[in-house]
């Protein structure tokens, strides 16, 4: 399919299914930690490949996070980590920063030598829970090659954001990878998402 790699989907959801039904396998556990892990963050994130290299990714943790309070930080930072203490996965339950009904699912990543083991889904089920415990609206950023991510946020009630001719080609293109059948009704207007504080 052609189209930019960077190009930005949304996905949407007032109500989540599905969660707590994958235990956290043996060797493994989720915790909860604040600007601390600053460096582990980083380092999941350069490792998952989402920026070129761990300076900038150390960087974005500070956009997203150091003006924030700490005890929003340690709330809604979660890591997997496995029986030898590191840390190895990281999600966030973040929130719009005027729209406080509104929680983000944000920055999912995993070391990439523990993809494919499952791990993603314990990981992805704490996080919306502690979205569930702050907001009744959710939303998320994701693109097109992340197709297995967008298998398990359409599992757990997220719906597609259809707001241009493009955006429709591309879910129509997913859909299809996924063996499921696309319609309109399937998709949402990007209706409680302010896009300036969506864009990233």
């Amino acid at each position: 399919m052609d189209v930019a790699p960077d190009y930005r989907l949304h996905m949407v959801s007032k109500q989540l299914q599905s969660l707590g039904q994958t235990g956290i396998p043996d060797g493994f556990y989720i915790i909860k930690a604040g600007k601390g892990f600053r460096h582990q963050w980083a380092e999941i994130a350069h490792e998952a490949g989402e920026f070129a290299s761990l300076e900038a990714s150390v960087q974005r943790f500070d956009l997203e996070f150091a003006s924030a309070e700490e005890r929003e930080v340690s709330h809604r930072v979660l890591y997997l980590c496995n029986n030898e203490d590191e840390v190895i996965g990281s999600a966030t339950s973040w929130f719009h920063p005027q729209q406080k009904q509104l929680g983000r699912l944000h920055f999912v990543a995993m070391k990439p030598r523990y993809q494919g083991r499952g791990l993603i889904r314990p990981l992805l089920e704490a996080t919306l829970d502690t979205l569930q415990q702050f907001h009744t609206e959710y939303w998320l950023t994701t693109q097109p090659r992340s197709v297995k991510g967008i298998k398990l946020y359409l599992d757990y009630g997220f719906l597609p954001v259809v707001e241009n001719e493009e955006d429709s080609r591309v879910w129509k293109h997913l859909f299809k990878v996924l063996g499921r059948e696309w319609r309109p009704d399937q998709s949402r207007a990007l209706s409680f998402v302010d896009h300036p504080a969506a864009d990233r």
